[in-house]
């Protein structure tokens, strides 16, 4: 019984450790080297550039017109800045400590509200 609960307190410990280590960054993404796996996040002003790590869990989005539902790639940013996103890609950065670097593990986009047909019902009221 004893060594139950110490093995669930040192695992308690573990997972509370690595939450710890965990920095987000909610910004723009504004430039994607894809050929050296590393983005550069603006925030309040400035550029934070992290290397991204291999198991980096990004976005989805639906592709086309069959809605199939893909998962982001560094390329697939680098296109989006080249193309509509020229300001920047709307997302929260969350980065951990590897080697003593902070490197990316997680990407969530931030998207603006409203999107394609924002506020339709908003159009009517104001005629």
């Amino acid at each position: 019984m004893l060594r139950r609960f110490l093995g669930a307190a040192v695992l308690g410990l573990v997972f509370c450790a690595g939450a710890a280590l965990a920095e987000e960054y909610k910004g723009k993404i504004t430039k994607v080297d894809d050929a050296n796996n590393k983005i550069t996040v603006t925030t309040d002003g400035k550029d934070h550039e992290f290397p991204v790590a291999s198991d980096c869990k990004f976005p989805k989005t639906k592709m086309g017109k069959g809605g199939e539902e893909k998962e982001w790639t560094l390329k697939f940013m680098a296109k989006m800045l080249e193309g509509r996103a020229k300001d920047g890609i709307n997302a929260t950065v969350t980065t951990t400590k590897k080697d003593g670097k902070e490197t990316v593990t997680e990407i969530k986009s931030e998207r603006p509200k409203g999107g394609k047909g924002k506020d339709k019902d908003k159009d009517k009221d104001d005629k």
